[in-house]
């Protein structure tokens, strides 16, 4: 069995990228594309901010960093969104093809994700 057929989680990957629209300022208008596919996430960090030294409670910014495993030839970059399960992540960092020594082909794509967010969340 490979790895792809172990991932049954889905996911959306959305990338963002400047159209050839502009806006009345001149500015280019992003667009969103989507991707559906599946994908594995296991966390890898979680940290809470000490807040206190800026007035606030200790722990008013929870910070984790997941591990996001998809499909070979998935494409995702720095910057892109993914949801998953409802809950919005940031792509941190160049994701990676991660490739098999032994048959010297790509097994599948890993990507770090971070999610920040106010403890009441």
């Amino acid at each position: 069995m490979s790895l792809n057929q172990l991932l049954d989680r889905a996911c959306t990957i959305t990338h963002r990228a400047p159209a050839s629209t502009l806006d009345e300022y001149g500015n280019a208008v992003d667009v969103d594309t989507t991707t559906t596919t599946v994908c594995e996430l296991q966390q890898q960090q979680r940290r809470e901010s000490d807040a206190s030294s800026q007035g606030a409670r200790a722990g008013d910014v929870v910070t984790t960093v997941w591990l996001l495993v998809l499909p070979a030839a998935t494409a995702i970059d720095a910057g892109d969104k993914v949801t998953v399960d409802g809950v919005k992540f940031e792509v941190d960092g160049l994701p990676w093809a991660a490739r098999n020594p032994r048959t010297r082909i790509e097994s599948h794509v890993e990507a770090t994700l971070r999610r920040t967010v106010g403890s009441s969340e």
